[in-house]
């Protein structure tokens, strides 16, 4: 039996790349080569970086040995910022692709909201309010005003938050003009009382 894809919103953590750094150019999509999943994101991603215009390199990683050998590939392409999406591997190498960010001031755009609060730049993840909302409208389309759900709309477009961590954002002197903030929450590490 093969394993289930986990694929979140690719395109949409993709597409915010050039509205919050308006100056790239090249991306850098690693992922690991073992897990369908991350394979199928990091394809995903390079896809819709191509469509919007950008570069994007792929550096499937199976071990450490690999990541390292891809950063510094990535650091001698200059490539403006990474991507990864949700992955076990990269999860728990985190500390060294922050490491690696901050050093050379390339920032990670990430798959997972985890990811971004152990220290990753921004992502955009689902909203699970919205879609709940958009369902129970299709519920009372149905069943309150008798409408055929044969005849509804198919909703496919994910509503997401963009989400960008303040605190790297800060320790990659990245600035973001006043269009990019109305379109982000900026996330702080919460207090220890919190």
């Amino acid at each position: 039996m093969s394993e289930k894809l986990r694929l979140g919103p690719c395109f949409e953590q993709i597409d915010l790349i050039p509205t919050l750094l308006p100056s790239t150019k090249s991306i850098a999509a690693i992922y690991t080569n073992t897990d369908a999943s991350s394979v199928s994101q990091g394809i995903i991603a390079s896809k819709e970086a191509e469509q919007i215009g950008l570069t994007c390199t792929q550096y499937p990683v199976t071990n450490e040995t690999d990541l390292n050998q891809a950063l510094t590939k990535i650091k001698d392409a200059k490539s403006d910022a990474i991507y990864i999406p949700v992955d076990k591997f990269l999860s728990s190498h985190i500390g060294t692709l922050n490491e690696f960010s901050q050093t050379n001031k390339i920032p990670v755009i990430c798959g997972d909201e985890a990811t971004l609060e152990q220290g990753a730049f921004a992502t955009s993840v689902i909203n699970y309010n919205s879609i709940g909302r958009r369902a129970a409208d299709m519920a009372v389309s149905i069943l309150a005003n008798g409408q055929s759900p044969a005849t509804l709309s198919v909703a496919y477009k994910h509503d997401c938050n963009n989400l960008v961590n303040k605190e790297t954002m800060e320790k990659l002197g990245i600035k973001l003009n006043a269009d990019a903030l109305n379109q982000v929450e900026l996330r702080t590490k919460p207090t220890e009382a919190e």
